[in-house]
């Protein structure tokens, strides 16, 4: 079981770690949509009463043309009144969801502000809000 989880989730995200400091920046950071993709081909499928937790590892800096973290900050009521509230609603009723989040460098937000946003956002969508870990060993 040791092994298990070394191979499956620690090293990960060990090696994820390791490269956010000198990484590039990706064109878009879809997370909502990719939680969303989950759910709908991993949870959805199946039968009702098996427990469902989503671990999600990322900075959580949403960057998409609908909704951007950069250009909107993390202010719900603007992701609320943008394009991509509709467009990555998602169902999560019975979805636990626990965020580990990587900081930023440079990040112009809090990140107690960030972890109030999705919270949430998850919320909204009917999901179970597990809690927001910052990671250590990164500013």
């Amino acid at each position: 079981m040791q092994q298990r989880w070394e191979k499956g989730f620690q090293k990960p995200l060990d090696d994820i770690a390791g490269k956010l400091g000198s990484g590039a920046s990706g064109e878009f950071s879809p997370i909502m949509a990719g939680i969303q993709r989950i759910n709908l081909e991993a949870f959805q499928p199946l039968p009702a009463g098996i427990p469902k937790t989503l671990y999600v590892a990322s900075d959580m800096v949403e960057h998409t043309a609908a909704f951007s973290s950069y250009r909107d900050g993390v202010s719900i009521a603007k992701f609320e009144s943008s394009s991509a509230r509709e467009k990555f609603r998602t169902s999560l009723d019975g979805v636990q969801v626990k965020i580990l989040a990587f900081q930023r460098p440079g990040q112009k937000f809090k990140m107690e502000d960030l972890a109030a946003f999705w919270k949430s956002w998850v919320e909204k969508n009917n999901g179970e809000f597990s809690g927001f870990t910052r990671l250590e060993g990164l500013e």
